[in-house]
């Protein structure tokens, strides 16, 4: 099930654990100034909570003139993964959070394919 909320995209399996937030807030930021880093940066900025773990699981990935990559975190008894998606200058974020108890790898590898082709529509820009 997905559900447009705004400048976010809310998706959850209908026998779902977790659920997959996918944003917009940052599309603009990185025009002309693009690294992995950069988006790492925004992808922990668009995360980022009181008693957040350290990153791991941390994943990078430039092929051309797009980028992708992510990285895990935990927060108190949730789990989380962030994801970014750099492509024509346009950044997509996607943000998976589910209990630690009950995460579901499936679920986490689904999620990195959605955030891994996720881009704008041209007309969109």
């Amino acid at each position: 099930m997905f559900r447009s909320m705004g400048n976010m995209i809310l998706a959850r399996r209908d026998s779902g654990i977790g659920c997959l937030q996918i944003s917009q807030v940052y599309r603009h930021d990185l025009r002309g100034a693009a690294t992995p880093e950069a988006c790492l940066s925004l992808a922990q900025k668009f995360v980022s909570r009181a008693g957040m773990s350290a990153p791991f699981d941390a994943t990078q990935i430039a092929d051309g003139g797009s980028m992708f990559g992510g990285f895990s975190y935990l927060i108190g008894k949730d789990f989380g993964r962030v994801w970014y998606r750099l492509a024509h200058e346009e950044l997509v974020l996607g943000a998976y959070g589910c209990s630690r108890e009950k995460q579901q790898a499936s679920e986490i590898t689904e999620c990195e394919s959605i955030m891994m082709s996720a881009h704008y529509a041209e007309s969109d820009a």
